[in-house]
């Protein structure tokens, strides 16, 4: 395998075909849950990076603002400032959800 990462838009990663078709529309608000039972809120993937070790990596927007009440008995992360762009380890996740109506504070 070459030494080199590559970069790959989020339509050619094997992403479910429900977020692949709302990331090409516009932003929503989804929840990825993580091996450690946080749920990251975030509004876009904006690039997938393949590893020269095989991992796939996201680079997302988190949300802003306050977690919807719909699963406020979860760990939570959001942007932790107004600079919401993170990396994820996509080995992490294991699910994704749409979260409905998120509103900003």
């Amino acid at each position: 395998m070459s030494e080199e990462t590559q970069k790959l838009t989020p339509t050619e990663e094997n992403l479910p075909p429900w977020i692949k078709l709302r990331l090409r529309q516009d932003e929503f608000y989804y929840g990825l849950l993580t091996t450690s039972g946080t749920v990251i809120g975030i509004s876009r993937i904006n690039e997938v990076t393949l590893m020269p070790d095989g991992s796939y990596w996201r680079e997302v927007n988190l949300l802003v603002g306050t977690p919807p009440l719909s699963i406020s008995n979860m760990p939570f992360l959001i942007a932790p400032s107004t600079y919401p762009t993170a990396t994820i380890n996509s080995s992490h996740i294991i699910a994704a959800f749409d979260l409905g109506h998120y509103h900003e504070n």
